[in-house]
């Protein structure tokens, strides 16, 4: 079976873009990392993309996009993705007035319709959990959101890109959560909490069970996508990165 490869989700390094993305870029491999997750596109054309991404020796794992903007247009989106080398979109979120019993089982039908339209053009579709997911709905007795959207998306059209730090957040342990939603992974997005603050901090420095965890990856062969939102981030993923490597076993 093969390795899991190591990621970047680039909204991690989202300030040092700002001021200069194409450099941001190229130092990617060199902090420890095989390949990237798009968080955007900055405006660039697919060939800027195919030019710096060849450049800098980086693969694409998967592009986050919303899925208001898939539904608008998915043959476009479908397009770039494949000219910047991936087939594997990701919905990092829900809109607010999607967070209720109801909107989830709404959110729900959408992403198996999206899903099947990408599917139909040999792509694959998974959605990205934060903490809201968990949270209590008022109209839905014991379910959360996250239950919903388990149950009533279908397993062959929408997988799930599992957040470790914000499965941590809403009280959840990853590892177990993870564990017994597996048939659904096809990501994880590697994350730590540091629980006596609540901090994001870089992984292996907080309290989210990565030996387990990327012991899991590797028999599943889940690819390993590191984030990172807080301050001093070119340092924080390298440190992560640098963590998380031995265990991918």
């Amino acid at each position: 079976m093969e390795t899991p490869r190591l990621f970047l989700q680039l909204y991690s390094l989202r300030h040092e873009i700002a001021a200069d993305a194409e450099g941001t870029i190229r130092r990617v491999a060199a902090l420890g990392f095989d390949g990237v997750e798009l968080a955007g596109d900055y405006g660039w054309p697919a060939a800027r993309w195919q030019a710096v991404l060849a450049e800098a020796d980086l693969g694409v794992v998967a592009m986050h996009a919303g899925l208001e903007a898939l539904e608008a247009d998915p043959s476009a989106r479908v397009a770039f993705a494949r000219e910047v080398g991936t087939n594997t979109f990701v919905v990092p979120a829900l809109s607010k007035s999607l967070q209720t019993a109801t909107g989830y089982r709404e959110a729900a039908r959408r992403l198996d319709a999206i899903g099947q339209k990408l599917a139909d053009e040999g792509c694959t579709l998974g959605y990205h959990n934060h903490a809201f997911e968990f949270d209590r709905l008022e109209t839905a007795g014991p379910l959360c959101g996250m239950d919903i959207l388990l149950a009533e998306t279908d397993p062959a059209l929408v997988h799930f890109e599992f957040d470790t730090f914000w499965l941590e957040y809403a009280g959840r342990n990853a590892v177990d959560f993870i564990r017994r939603h597996a048939a659904r992974v096809f990501f994880i997005h590697a994350k730590d909490l540091r629980k006596r603050d609540r901090e994001d901090v870089p992984a292996g420095a907080g309290d989210v069970d990565f030996p387990t965890l990327l012991s899991l990856c590797s028999a599943n062969a889940w690819q390993v996508i590191l984030e990172y939102e807080n301050d001093h981030a070119l340092e924080a993923v390298r440190r992560g990165a640098a963590h998380l490597r031995p265990l991918l076993r």
